[in-house]
C-alpha cells in the first residue's frame, strides 16, 4: 500500500464524493511524443522513460493535513483531527507496545505531540491515521489541457451560483457550501479553475523562481504530460485486508 499526498480542496472534495481522479505531473518535455508503454515505463520519442507513479490495481490511502487531536492511554486509542474538516478519525491500537506490523499507543503519542495545535504535513501521515482509501480502475497519459469539463469536475472542482444564471466554478471550502475562493475572483469555467490550481500547485513546490508562472515549462501554458489516475473509495477493512 502507498500514500497519495492530497491538498486540503482534494480531501473535501474525496469527503463529500466529487472526486475520482487525480493528474500528476510526467518530467518529460512536453514536446516529446508518447510512443508506448513498455515493461512498466511511458517510452517518449525524446529517449525518456518514466515508470507510473501509481497503477491498476494500486490500493492507495490518503495523506493530508493532521494532528492528534487526544489520546486515550487506558483505552489505548488516538483521535485524528483534519484541517480539510470532520469527519475525524480514531485509531485503536491493540497494545501500548510495539508489534510486528505497528507502532504502539505509547510510540505513535510520543512521535506525534498532542493538543500544541500545529497541523503535520500531509507526507508524514502513516496509513494508520488515514481516513481514506482508493483503488485505482484506470491509469492513462495525457497532456494536460487534454482534460474536458467533467474532467475537471471528477478532479474535485464544483460548480457555484447565486441566481440560476451565473455559474462560477473552483474547490469547496472545508464546510463544503461555498467556493475556496473570493466569489469576485471565482473562475468563469472549469477548466480556468484547474488553470489557476495548476499553476498554484508548481508553484507550491517549489518548481520555479521564476514571477511568470505561465513562462514555466510544467505550467499550464506549457501543456505538459501527466498521468491520470482514476480512483474508488474503499473501506479501511478491505484496504488493510
Amino acid at each position: 500500500m502507498r500514500g497519495i499526498c492530497f491538498k486540503d480542496w482534494e480531501a473535501v472534495a474525496l469527503r463529500d464524493g466529487c472526486k475520482t481522479s487525480s493528474r500528476r505531473l510526467v518530467q518529460v518535455p512536453a514536446s516529446a511524443e508518447f510512443l508506448s508503454f513498455e515493461k512498466g515505463h511511458f517510452r517518449f520519442s525524446d529517449g525518456s522513460s518514466k515508470k507510473p507513479v501509481y497503477q491498476a490495481g494500486d490500493i492507495l490511502f490518503v495523506q493530508e493535513t493532521w494532528r492528534t487531536g487526544a489520546a486515550h492511554r487506558f483505552e489505548c486509542d488516538a483521535r485524528i483531527e483534519f484541517k480539510a474538516g470532520r469527519p475525524n478519525s480514531v485509531i485503536r491500537f491493540s497494545s501500548r507496545e510495539p508489534t510486528r506490523n505497528s507502532d504502539g499507543f505509547d510510540d505513535f503519542v510520543r512521535k506525534w505531540p498532542i493538543g500544541d495545535g500545529r497541523w503535520n504535513s500531509p507526507i508524514s501521515m502513516p496509513k494508520e491515521a488515514a481516513r481514506f482509501f482508493l483503488r485505482v480502475n484506470l491509469v492513462r497519459l495525457e497532456h494536460l489541457q487534454d482534460i474536458s469539463d467533467e474532467d475537471c469536475m471528477s478532479e474535485g472542482i464544483r460548480s457555484w451560483t447565486k441566481d440560476g444564471k451565473l455559474y462560477k466554478y473552483f474547490p469547496a471550502d472545508a464546510e463544503g457550501d461555498y467556493p475556496a475562493c473570493a466569489w469576485v475572483s471565482c473562475p468563469r469555467t472549469p477548466q480556468d479553475a484547474m488553470h489557476r490550481i495548476w499553476d498554484d500547485r508548481i508553484r507550491s513546490k517549489g518548481m520555479t523562481q521564476q514571477s511568470d508562472i505561465g513562462m514555466h515549462r510544467y505550467s499550464w501554458g506549457h501543456n505538459p504530460w501527466v498521468q491520470v489516475a482514476q480512483f474508488e473509495q474503499i473501506s479501511k477493512e478491505e484496504a488493510l485486508g
